[in-house]
């Protein structure tokens, strides 16, 4: 497809990645009410022409009985309303398997069924977009598309190649990439090379901290879900100009529900109250953590911070010496989560208990292409 130049107008990008709908340590109504506020119904809002949401709508697989679930439905409502009234394209893809669960179906069902009639598409495996009227091409990537981020890769790049294109204008991409995480992980992808692949921005979600590195730009979680996500909240705003990338902005979610953690070793009530008053006022159902060690009285401490201060959440959590920290928690409730089995995870899932087993790189690949054709022939 022969493409024109984007130097006829500027084309304004809106990006917003992992919300988390549904978490069990942030309220659901704290991010509903940032959704109304980052992207209100307001003429303001006339000036974007699109809007990606990254993945992770969802923490985890609600029901009905769940009163999460309707604030996380009239999110979905409002955005959809809002991009219609001022005719912002649509577009979303699908997060990691044991927190969307393709439940931002909601999106094309509310569009459907209540009429609303917004430029949507929702994208749950690896696919090329051409949207004629903005002259891009983007590519969307779910998380967990393949075990190993070499292979992700070389689909990515033959994909491309089948639309007939050296490379596309924006990936919109679920999942982590190796400058962000301090381990050495197959899933992860090469900044590097992906950057190769596409002319303006790789548009990131998954990892909870915003940055920057290359052609990536990982938007950060929406809102804050656990302790050690200390950093700003918010999306991006990203404008194409005269064929290249003229602006990248950072807007931020003040909203964003407040995590603080505080060290008490060796401290006594008094100190630990004056602590906790040097944060200054906080939101009502901001939380707070204890860091502590034997032989600090936790329970007498817990119990008397909690009566003073009865409209903060108090956690505690036991460490042994005063710098031991865990590995900072970039994904959302921990490094390691739950996987859904399915076609696209079962193969990584075998092959990371067999590594872990201590089986060499031999083993490893005649057990991974031994379990891929078993998949592949249906067995």
């Amino acid at each position: 497809m022969m493409k024109t130049d984007l130097s006829e107008k500027i084309i304004s990008i809106l990006f917003g990645t992992d919300f988390h709908f549904g978490s069990k340590r942030t309220p659901s109504y704290t991010t509903l009410r940032s959704v109304k506020q980052a992207w209100p119904d307001s003429p303001i809002m006339a000036k974007h022409d699109i809007f990606f949401i990254g993945g992770d709508w969802m923490d985890r697989l609600l029901n009905l009985a769940d009163r999460d679930v309707y604030e996380a439905q009239e999110a979905a409502i409002h955005i959809l309303t809002v991009c219609k009234k001022y005719s912002i394209k649509l577009r979303i893809v699908e997060g990691t398997c044991s927190h969307d669960r393709r439940q931002s179906i909601m999106f094309t069902e509310f569009n459907e069924r209540l009429k609303i009639g917004c430029d949507l598409k929702y994208f749950q495996d690896l696919s090329i977009e051409f949207i004629d009227d903005l002259n891009l091409t983007v590519l969307y990537l779910p998380d967990e598309w393949h075990h190993d981020s070499n292979e992700t890769l070389r689909q990515a790049q033959e994909l491309i190649k089948a639309n007939g294109l050296t490379k596309v204008d924006l990936a919109i991409v679920h999942g982590g990439f190796k400058y962000q995480f301090p381990l050495e992980l197959p899933s992860l992808h090469d900044e590097v090379a992906w950057s190769e692949l596409v002319n303006y921005a790789i548009l990131s979600g998954h990892i909870h901290e915003h940055s920057r590195c290359l052609k990536v730009i990982c938007g950060g979680s929406f809102n804050r879900n656990n302790h050690d996500e200390d950093g700003r909240k918010g999306h991006i705003c990203l404008q194409l100009a005269k064929g290249r990338v003229k602006r990248v902005d950072f807007i931020e979610n003040h909203f964003a529900k407040i995590y603080k953690t505080i060290n008490i070793f060796d401290l006594d009530i008094q100190d630990v109250l004056s602590l906790i008053e040097q944060l200054g006022k906080l939101p009502d159902g901001s939380a707070i953590r204890l860091e502590y060690r034997d032989p600090d009285p936790i329970k007498a401490i817990r119990e008397t911070v909690e009566a003073v201060y009865p409209k903060y959440i108090f956690t505690d959590v036991k460490r042994t010496e005063k710098k031991d920290k865990e590995i900072k928690k970039l994904f959302s409730g921990g490094v390691f989560q739950p996987v859904e089995i399915s076609r696209n995870s079962v193969v990584k899932l075998i092959i990371e208990r067999l590594a872990k087993k201590g089986k060499d790189d031999e083993t490893l690949a005649l057990a991974t292409k031994a379990i891929e054709e078993t998949i592949e022939g249906g067995v």
